[in-house]
């Protein structure tokens, strides 16, 4: 793309340069036409731009992919499939688990849910609330309902949460969480 910018750069370069040897009137006419073409052609080549730009994705397909990767995240949860959960993961994430240090990296993840989903049976809804897309980004927010019941025994805890995801889109197209925060709508006892 920046090769054929830079002779269509030359090219304006050497059509304005011959219209300063004609009168006004015939460079001024020479150097709109050449805009207008020099636009176009910016305009085509800005349309024939690489995979995963914002020109072959749209904002509804975007919150479409996200809300249905949500719902699979509480298959996942209820199912125990790790396996899953951590696909919809780059390499490089950084989750952000409530009242905890960050987990950092794809196999940290991992690890964190493998103790998670060891210690708890888990019903969880997602509800995904807004998405926007930012060309190869795309910023969900949303809410989840869990119910919490430990394998050890005990009582189900339910729990109220809201989330915040940054996705990254692939070279594929496809979409995956690069960061992700998530804490309880209701406040810690005694505050």
């Amino acid at each position: 793309m920046f090769a054929a910018l830079n002779t269509i750069q030359k090219t304006v370069a050497d059509v304005l340069s011959e219209s300063l040897s004609c009168t006004r009137e015939v460079t001024r006419m020479k150097s709109l036409r050449m805009c207008r073409t020099v636009s176009c052609t910016l305009l085509v080549l800005a349309g024939c731009s690489e995979p995963g730009s914002q020109a072959e994705y749209s904002p509804q397909a975007d919150f479409e992919t996200v809300a249905a990767m949500v719902s699979e995240f509480d298959r996942c949860a209820r199912e125990s499939d790790l396996d899953t959960f951590v696909s919809y993961s780059t390499e490089d994430i950084v989750w952000m688990p409530p009242n905890e240090p960050a987990v950092v990296g794809k196999e940290a993840v991992r690890e964190w849910y493998a103790n998670f989903y060891g210690m708890f049976d888990i019903e969880m809804t997602h509800e995904l609330l807004e998405s926007h897309t930012f060309r190869d980004v795309v910023i969900a927010r949303g809410n989840a309902t869990e119910t919490l019941t430990p394998k050890a025994g005990g009582s189900p805890m339910s729990l109220s949460a809201k989330f915040l995801m940054v996705l990254r889109r692939q070279p594929d197209g496809s979409l995956k969480v690069w960061r992700a925060i998530a804490n309880s709508n209701t406040p810690p006892s005694g505050i």
